[in-house]
C-alpha cells in the first residue's frame, strides 16, 4: 500500500511540475533559452509545401533561409511528432513558447524544424513520462512537399541536433554546434 501510495503521489508531483511550467508561460513573457533566440509569433504565413520567395527574413552564406511558422506547419509537425511517438494527438498541448525553428535549406530542396513539444493535462501518466530525458524535443526534415521525418532530441539536448540537423541549419538558428563540447 505505501509503495502505490509513494507511486501516485510521484505521478501528481510530476503532473504539477508539468503543470506550472506551462502556466506562466507565453510568448510575451518567457524569454528563449539562450542561444534560442526566435520570435515566438509568426511575422507571416510561410507555406511549407513551395519554396519561399525572398522575405525580410536574410539567408545565411550557405543560403539557409529562416521562415515565419503558419499554423499549418504547427499542426502538420504537431501531427507528425504524436505519430511518431505512438501517441494521440489529444495527448499533445502543443508546442513550446520559443522553441520552434523552421529554415529552408534550399541547395537541398529540405525544410527542417526543431520543437519542443507539451504534454497536455489529459495526457496518461505513461505518455507524461515518455516527455522526459529530451523525447518532447523533435527534430523534422522534409523534401519538398513529402511527409515530415521525425527523430527525437535526446539528453544531451545537443547531440543528436548535431547529427541529424545540417551545420549551416544549426548556424542559422544560433544553436550550438560542437557536440564534442557537450560530451557527445
Amino acid at each position: 500500500m505505501t509503495i502505490v501510495c509513494r507511486q501516485i503521489v510521484g505521478w501528481l508531483g510530476l503532473l504539477a511540475v508539468v503543470t506550472l511550467a506551462g502556466c506562466g508561460a507565453s510568448p510575451e513573457s518567457s524569454p528563449a533559452p539562450p542561444g534560442h533566440s526566435r520570435s515566438a509569433t509568426p511575422v507571416a504565413s510561410a507555406s511549407a509545401t513551395r519554396v519561399p520567395a525572398a522575405s525580410s527574413i536574410p539567408a545565411t552564406k550557405d543560403g539557409v533561409r529562416n521562415l515565419a511558422v503558419s499554423q499549418g506547419v504547427r499542426k502538420e509537425l504537431t501531427t507528425a511528432y504524436a505519430k511518431y511517438r505512438g501517441i494521440s494527438p489529444a495527448d499533445v498541448a502543443g508546442i513550446v513558447a520559443g522553441s520552434l525553428h523552421y529554415a529552408y535549406e534550399p541547395a537541398a530542396h529540405t525544410y527542417w524544424a526543431e520543437a519542443t513539444f507539451s504534454p497536455s493535462m489529459t495526457a496518461p501518466a505513461k505518455v507524461l513520462v515518455g516527455f522526459q530525458d529530451g523525447a518532447s524535443i523533435g527534430l523534422f526534415t522534409r523534401q519538398g512537399t513529402g511527409s515530415w521525418q521525425v527523430r527525437l532530441d535526446g539528453e544531451p539536448s545537443v547531440c543528436n541536433a548535431v547529427r541529424f540537423l545540417p551545420h549551416a541549419v544549426m548556424l542559422a538558428w544560433s544553436l550550438p554546434t560542437d557536440a564534442a563540447a557537450w560530451g557527445c
